[in-house]
């Protein structure tokens, strides 16, 4: 079973407009950390069977673990670190809407 689909890159992509989207709103913030699976799927991102998703406050590194003998899951752990002071934002919400192709500097995503 494959971690991540073959739009991989897209997921990723994705997943830090909900980053950004968590620097700049604190209840959805707080969403992502306590149900961050649930609340990535609300903003229309898809994980296969098979896949939990973790946050990690303390790094701006993604980390993919296969399943293992203690969890059948692999597991997804997306980076939401505080938000770099010199991070616009502007440039997040025009990141959040599409309106930009260039990621804002600091902001975590998959390579």
């Amino acid at each position: 079973m494959p971690v991540m689909d073959k739009n991989w890159q897209n997921t990723a992509k994705e997943i830090s407009k909900a980053i950004a989207k968590a620097w700049l709103d604190n209840d959805f913030r707080t969403k992502l950390l306590e149900e961050p699976k649930a609340t990535l799927e609300g903003e229309g991102i898809s994980f296969a069977p098979g896949i939990s998703v973790r946050v990690d406050q303390d790094t701006f590194s993604w980390k993919i673990e296969p399943p293992s003998s203690s969890s059948l899951d692999a597991v997804i752990t997306v980076p939401v670190p505080p938000r770099p002071a010199d991070v616009k934002t502007t440039e997040l919400e025009q990141w959040i809407k599409g309106e930009t192709e260039e990621r804002p500097c600091c902001l975590p995503i998959s390579t």
